[in-house]
């Protein structure tokens, strides 16, 4: 899973694992990471849309792909 730019504090921090020099690999991170990644990656797009060249119309649609692409067919909203 991906670590931000800028990010980095913020989640050693938030994982308790400063002083812990592995921290991009430990667990609890890992599982942070899984379970978030795409709420994490909308407001990293939404924050970083014009930098990153991603229409403004086009965020909230990105956005529902990232939810979806974890949800079975049956979880899914038409």
């Amino acid at each position: 899973m991906a670590v931000f730019p800028g990010e980095e504090d913020q989640l050693i921090n938030q994982s308790q694992l400063k002083g812990d020099h592995n921290w991009k690999t430990a667990p609890l991170l890992s599982q942070y990471l899984r379970e978030n990644h795409s709420t994490r990656g909308l407001v990293y797009i939404q924050e970083n849309a014009d930098e990153l060249g991603v229409l403004q119309n086009l965020i909230a649609l990105l956005g529902d792909m990232m939810r979806a692409h974890n949800l079975s067919i049956n979880e899914m909203e038409f």
